[in-house]
């Protein structure tokens, strides 16, 4: 995933689109302040990775974490809308981290996951209650 990351980021920046990072997994927990705590530190850790690895927005799970997502991007945007100018020369692939091989691949897969993602799209999506920020 950290290779896909990193790809995104560059392949936006290079057609002059924002990088919108993925959603933390992680929400605020009620009646639980120490798991609370917890889950708000891994937020801010991952939205920190995301605006330091060149992400011009991102995802939160529950309109509260907003503020937090937004605080972690302005320490690294600033003023500025967006990441463009970090063009990211990397390469990315097997070496960084990718699983992608041959032998995970078959005729029937890719319909598998187009129906896998149609699915998810149809039942799922519609009903969540996340959040898109961008400074």
């Amino acid at each position: 995933m950290r290779s896909y990351a990193l790809a995104l980021v560059k392949a936006c920046h290079k057609r002059g689109a924002p990088a919108i990072g993925g959603m933390s997994a992680l929400i605020p927990i009620k009646n639980d302040p120490a798991a609370n705590e917890k889950a708000l530190a891994g937020i801010r850790h991952d939205k920190t990775r995301d605006a330091n690895d060149g992400f011009d927005g991102g995802w939160v799970a529950h309109p509260g974490l907003v503020a937090i997502a937004m605080e972690e991007m302005v320490k690294v945007l600033g003023e500025r809308p967006n990441q463009w100018h970090k063009q990211r020369t990397d390469t990315f692939g097997a070496k960084t981290g990718s699983t992608s091989s041959p032998s995970n691949r078959s005729p029937s897969r890719p319909a598998q996951q187009h129906h896998v993602g149609i699915h998810y799209l149809g039942s799922c999506w519609p009903a969540t209650a996340a959040c898109r920020f961008t400074t």
